[in-house]
This record gives structure tokens, C-alpha cells and sequence, in this order.
């Protein structure tokens, strides 16, 4: 049976059916709207969020949770698609939440929605599987940023992207030749090693190759750095 995986800090939670623990695991079904969960322990809060993000045909909020032990219930009660977190929760992490979300259910997208306007933080939430990160200081739509998520896009807030572009200057003489450019991009859009592959006509080895040149181009440290910084570059290319 498909179940989430036991956790020693929040307990074993293994309580629901194989099916319902399975359409979490699995890509969200594009014919529904997209079953959302927000975790925040502000009841004040979560009752915006619940108004401005149940979009008909969209999104559902399906289930709302103070902290992570709740959370992780209704994920697997739920069937949950999309999880929106904030990082500081009741007397918790929101960072732990998320790595061990994203250990039981691969395929669930989250966005981080939280009060820490921080480059480093962002990275290491795009690190532990976040495709998304927005300050509550920004002035973006955040139904457009759920929207980019649900569909696998990489997503950051304007302040954070503003901070990143700063540390992320290319040296001169660094530049990426036009095919690590190409493939640079595709990255940014969210695609996989094996599709760039498919749609560039070459090897899974031959991208593998120009990801770690770009990476060794750019002073890229890790693959989370690498989907974010790529993303900020297709961004800028539309």
C-alpha cells in the first residue's frame, strides 16, 4: 500500500487509504481544481488566505492546519496538490515541515508564504523542494504565484528575486556559450534532464555535461541554486 512514512518528531500518521495517499504522490489531475492546504498559525490569516485563494475551477482550499502534525494529517487525509506554508508556525519550523513533507510525497508542490524577506532562506527552501517563495511584504498577486507553482514553475517573490540577481552577477569572461544558454532556460522553465534531452535532440549525458559547466560557470554551489537562478533567467527572457 502507497502510505507516507513514519517520522520520529511528528509520529506515524500511516492512517488513511492507499488512495487517497497516492493522488498526493502523484502529478496533480489537471481536470480538478487543484486541492490546496494552508499552514499558518495566524486562524485571522488563514481565513484571507482561504478567501483569496479559493478560485472556482482552480483551487479548493481543502483542509487548514497551526502546525505540522496537523498538517501532515490532512496531506494524507486530503489528497493534497499544493501546500502553502509560512516558516514561523506554533512553536515549530516550517523548514522541518517541509523536508518532511517532500520526503513522504515527492510530487507535492509547495509554496512558502512568510515574513522573512531572506535570499538564504529562500534558496534553502528551493533546496528542500519549495517551488515557491513570497514575502508578505510583496506586492504580487499570490493566486499568480500558487497558479505558477501548481503548474511546476519555480516562483519567487520580486524582493527576493530583487536579492538574488545582486549576488548572482556573472563575471566577465564567464559567459555561457548558446546551447548551455538553451539549456539554461529550459531548466528555468521547469523542465527535466531527460526532456531538455527529448527536445534538444542530444543525450541525457550530453545536458548532464552543460549543467555542470553551467554550473561551474556560474559559481553554482547546488541543484536548488541551479533551478533558481535558471528560473530568474527565463523569467528575464520573456
Amino acid at each position: 500500500m502507497l502510505r507516507g512514512r513514519p517520522h520520529p518528531r511528528f509520529g506515524d500518521l500511516r492512517g488513511t487509504s492507499a488512495r487517497m495517499v497516492a493522488v498526493v504522490g502523484s502529478s496533480p489531475d489537471e481536470t480538478r481544481p487543484h486541492r490546496l492546504l494552508l499552514v499558518d498559525d495566524h486562524p485571522i490569516i488563514r481565513a484571507a488566505l482561504r478567501a483569496q485563494l479559493s478560485v472556482p475551477g482552480e483551487f479548493v482550499v481543502v483542509g487548514e492546519a497551526s502546525n505540522a502534525r496537523a498538517a501532515l494529517k490532512l496531506a494524507e487525509a486530503h489528497g493534497v496538490d499544493v501546500v502553502l506554508i509560512d516558516l514561523e508556525l506554533d512553536r515549530e519550523w516550517g523548514m522541518d515541515l517541509l523536508l518532511v513533507l517532500k520526503s513522504r510525497f515527492p510530487e507535492l508542490r509547495v509554496l512558502v508564504f512568510t515574513a522573512h524577506d531572506d535570499p538564504m532562506l529562500a534558496q534553502r527552501a528551493i533546496d528542500l523542494g519549495a517551488l515557491g517563495y513570497v514575502a508578505k511584504t510583496d506586492d504580487v498577486a499570490l493566486v499568480d504565484a500558487l497558479r505558477a507553482v501548481a503548474r511546476g514553475e519555480v516562483y519567487l517573490g520580486p524582493s527576493i528575486a530583487a536579492h538574488l540577481v545582486r549576488r548572482w552577477r556573472t563575471r566577465s569572461g564567464q559567459l555561457l556559450s548558446d546551447r548551455e544558454v538553451e539549456i539554461f532556460r529550459l531548466i528555468g522553465r521547469g523542465h527535466e534532464t531527460k526532456d531538455i534531452a527529448s527536445v534538444l535532440g542530444v543525450s541525457v549525458k550530453t545536458v548532464e555535461t552543460h549543467r555542470a559547466r553551467i554550473r561551474n560557470k556560474l559559481g553554482i554551489r547546488g541543484v536548488g541554486e541551479l533551478i533558481v537562478r535558471a528560473a530568474l533567467f527565463a523569467r528575464g527572457q520573456e
